[in-house]
């Protein structure tokens, strides 16, 4: 870990899933991040890139016939 970084902290998650046609009981389980202990711009940041934006940038790159690296 960085300085100054915490770890988050994680837990299971269990569920029984019933309603199925013939009757049987599913069991599920997840690992899931315990959110409410993360802290803005130090545990992550804010910014994200929306799939649109790739889309322009792409075709500005056909358009003036820019190289991608």
């Amino acid at each position: 870990m960085p300085k100054g970084k915490k770890v988050i902290g994680c837990k299971w998650v269990f569920a029984k899933k019933d309603g199925s046609p013939d009757g049987t009981m599913r069991y599920k389980a997840r690992l899931v991040v315990k959110g409410y202990a993360k802290r803005e711009a130090i545990d992550y940041n804010m910014a994200v890139v929306k799939y649109s934006l790739y889309h322009i940038l792409l075709a500005l790159v056909a358009k003036y016939n820019y190289e991608l690296d």
